[in-house]
């Protein structure tokens, strides 16, 4: 019986820390398909790796609004804080979407001051969401 409790409380511990990690990994993901569009926004013949990149961030973002930021877990509101959070990702899901649609149509400078909110929205949920 203690062996089980043991394993059980082992088992969530890792399970937490890797979650932590996990939303460290996922936003690690996102800042480099970023940052790949970033450089390549006004290269109209690079709108096919910037699309792949847009696509792997949208699937980046549905896994990481699952979860709980570290700076949020265990926070007196976290649960207010968690939907907060949701919202944000969200938010950032829209626009990814945008500007995919931006060059999907070749509007490479609509996709350009898209890539301008995107930073300020990343500015945002780090300064809210981001443990220092």
């Amino acid at each position: 019986m203690k062996l089980k409790i043991l394993l059980l409380t082992v088992l969530t511990a890792a399970s937490t820390a890797l979650g932590a990690t996990n939303l460290g990994e996922i936003m690690k993901g996102m800042s480099k398909d970023l940052k790949l569009v970033g450089q390549q926004i006004s290269k109209p013949e690079l709108n096919a790796s910037s699309l792949a990149a847009l696509r792997n961030m949208q699937s980046l973002i549905s896994q990481g609004i699952n979860e709980v930021p570290e700076k949020v877990a265990g926070a007196p509101d976290q649960e207010a804080q968690v939907v907060e959070y949701k919202k944000a990702m969200t938010h950032l899901l829209e626009t990814v979407r945008l500007m995919e649609d931006a060059l999907v149509n070749n509007d490479n400078a609509k996709a350009a001051a898209l890539m301008e909110k995107l930073g300020e929205i990343r500015k945002a949920g780090h300064e809210k969401f981001k443990k220092p």
